[in-house]
């Protein structure tokens, strides 16, 4: 059921019932996760996403600009993502799908706009490095548990 929440299969079965769907409807929070329990998952989308922006920005930056950026870009995304969305879409009566759907997109915008306005990058190659980033973190981030 992990493959459930890849990017990949989401895209592919988004309309179609599968057997997915009793994952995509979950409409209650799982338990609070401590601290502790939170900086491994934190840990391993920073150095997944480090691997995508250090292809994206060896040519401009310097591996420890590029470590400082991806740091910042998690910092700003990642809290986010694990803590406050999931209360938020589940107050508004969401669902799981509900939740990955807008956490997927507010990561990648946000990191592009950071990319932008604080590192000069220009739109189109913020949007492609975050989305790419992104990709990448969630797609081998969900077999790395």
């Amino acid at each position: 059921m992990i493959d459930c929440l890849t990017p990949w299969y989401l895209i592919w079965n988004i309309f179609n019932p599968h057997q997915c769907s009793e994952i995509y409807t979950i409409t209650t929070l799982a338990e609070p996760i401590t601290f502790t329990l939170y900086i491994p998952y934190f840990l391993k989308t920073f150095l997944l996403e480090l691997i995508v922006y250090w292809l994206f920005l060896r040519n401009q930056k310097k591996l420890t600009e590029i470590l400082q950026i991806d740091l910042i870009l998690n910092l700003a995304t990642h809290p986010v993502v694990f803590f406050l969305m999931p209360v938020i879409v589940m107050k508004l009566s969401g669902n799981y799908l509900n939740y990955l759907v807008v956490a997927e997109v507010f990561a990648p915008l946000t990191e592009a706009i950071v990319l932008v306005y604080f590192y000069k990058l220009s739109w189109s190659r913020a949007l492609t490095a975050a989305i790419a980033a992104n990709l990448f973190s969630w797609s081998v981030g969900i077999y790395w548990i």
